[in-house]
């Protein structure tokens, strides 16, 4: 639900401010960035992700399989990998989703420093 509100986007140079949802509309090249970890106890972890564009349609999806982590890892290495794969895409921002409040806190201390 959180990300209903809020989406972090770099303006210039290393400033970071938050705009709601609803301003992404005026936004012309934004790429949506959703991803999930799983785990398998005893086992490895595997990430899936799936990259949209501003108006919903599949770009492409990725996977990779982990060594055996946390789920905060597995969330983490997803959204990394996603941002990568965005990287020389020619999109103006990225809106990444994530339902993991500690992934989510994490992002924004380092994007705050």
């Amino acid at each position: 639900y959180w990300a209903t509100h809020y989406i972090s986007t770099r303006k210039g140079g290393s400033s970071i401010r938050h705009i709601s949802r609803e301003e992404t509309t005026k936004i012309v090249r934004w790429i949506q960035l959703s991803s999930n970890g799983t785990v398998k106890i005893n086992t490895s972890c595997v990430v899936v992700g799936v990259l949209k564009d501003q108006n919903g349609e599949w770009i492409f999806g990725f996977n990779r399989r982990l060594r055996k982590c946390f789920v905060f890892e597995a969330e983490l290495c997803g959204i990394i990998d996603g941002v990568t794969l965005v990287q020389g895409r020619q999109h103006d921002r990225v809106f990444v989703l994530t339902n993991n409040l500690e992934v989510i806190r994490v992002i924004k201390e380092a994007l705050s420093k």
